[in-house]
């Protein structure tokens, strides 16, 4: 349900809310928050709440949090105080865009593909796994159940769990098409309908909110990353992009342009040392798989990635190549091998020009000097 700001307050008055959780996310994709009494959500709406931008983007400046109404969601997990969550947008004091902010990256992600009359759609495939815990709570490297692929209860031992989850989902606006067991014991999967990129990388955090708070109340450990088990299927980020059809003039030199940048951009899709572990395991290169006119699947992103940059990224890609007017080449002989590691994804994200020119060069500095932290 979208809300305007007087709507927005209205419903937290309804509900009964005492907390209000102001939530946006860093450049690697952790969610930060500061928590606001209702009473001060309307002034949030009109001048921003500010925080110390030095501990998350080493910059020694105050920053501006504004909530957008229309992502106003209740958090089911928190009772007390009855919590609801809007997610921000990042600005300096007079209301100007934080460039650093994946939400704005994308966001100008989005207004270049519409500058070229395309407007593009995602449906989105997560898989994670729970597992047990010790009896001091630790995670237990070992699968929940022995289920596999499609596999009902008892097999699948989580059913009730991940149905659980998409329920909550559901009541906070981001309803799944559909939830079933994964290839892994132990691992789940769980599907969104298409829908705007910027609500479909919503869908996603919301997703991970969910799944690590019902897991913790059932006494067990989600995990999103690439590998958390060695002799078990690797979690993913299976994505369907789709063009429209407005878009469909586009097809080529729109796919065409992200197999020409996705080297570059595998460190920000990729951004882990187990990302390239799950890489090796699929044969380490770009999964572009065209299923019609207007649309392809992407089976090489995990979830460790920021989505909104991700996704900002790969909408760039793709206006560079109509742009350029660019060929898509024979996807069955000619597919661009990813880099083997992270060391090589960073290097190739150093010396991207493509690069340099879609992202703040604060982040791009980021990603590549991350790898050299101790």
């Amino acid at each position: 349900m979208l809300y305007t700001a007087d709507e927005a307050l209205a419903y937290v008055k309804q509900e009964g809310v005492q907390c209000v959780r102001l939530a946006f996310f860093d450049a690697w994709g952790q969610e930060k928050s500061i928590s606001i009494l209702p009473s001060q959500l309307g002034k949030a709406m009109d001048v921003g709440i500010s925080f110390d931008a030095l501990p998350i983007y080493s910059i020694e400046k105050r920053l501006f949090l504004f909530p957008l109404p229309e992502t106003l969601q209740l958090l089911p997990w928190v009772t007390t105080p009855k919590t609801a969550r809007i997610y921000c947008i990042v600005c300096y004091k007079d209301g100007t865009p934080f460039p650093l902010d994946g939400r704005y990256i994308l966001h100008r992600a989005r207004q270049a593909a519409w500058d070229v009359g395309l407007s593009v759609s995602i449906e989105a495939e997560c898989t994670f796994y729970l597992l047990p815990a010790d009896e001091r709570g630790n995670p237990i490297r070992q699968p929940y159940d022995d289920g596999g692929y499609l596999d009902a209860s008892p097999r699948d031992e989580g059913e009730a769990l991940r149905m659980e989850i998409c329920c909550i989902l559901e009541k906070m606006g981001s309803p799944p098409l559909f939830a079933c067991h994964g290839q892994g014991s132990g691992q789940h999967q769980i599907v969104f309908g298409a829908t705007s990129p910027m609500k479909a990388a919503d869908m996603i955090m919301t997703l991970q909110a969910v799944v690590q708070a019902q897991a913790r109340l059932h006494g067990l450990h989600a995990f999103f990353t690439p590998r958390p088990l060695i002799h078990q299927p690797c979690n993913d980020l299976c994505l369907r992009l789709s063009l429209g059809k407005s878009g469909r003039k586009w097809t080529s030199p729109f796919w065409a342009g992200l197999l020409r940048h996705i080297p570059a951009m595998a460190a920000f899709l990729h951004p882990t040392h187990q990302s390239y572990e799950r890489l090796a395991e699929i044969g380490g290169r770009w999964s572009c798989r065209p299923v019609g006119m207007d649309d392809a699947f992407l089976h090489t992103p995990d979830q460790t990635a920021n989505p909104y940059i991700a996704f900002g990224l790969l909408l760039f890609a793709g206006v560079d190549g109509i742009q350029r007017g660019l060929s898509l080449p024979n996807l069955k002989k000619k597919l661009p091998t990813l880099p083997k590691t992270l060391e090589e994804a960073v290097r190739l994200a150093g010396i991207s020009t493509f690069l340099r020119d879609v992202l703040p060069g604060e982040i791009i500095d980021m990603y590549t000097g991350a790898v050299r932290r101790p």
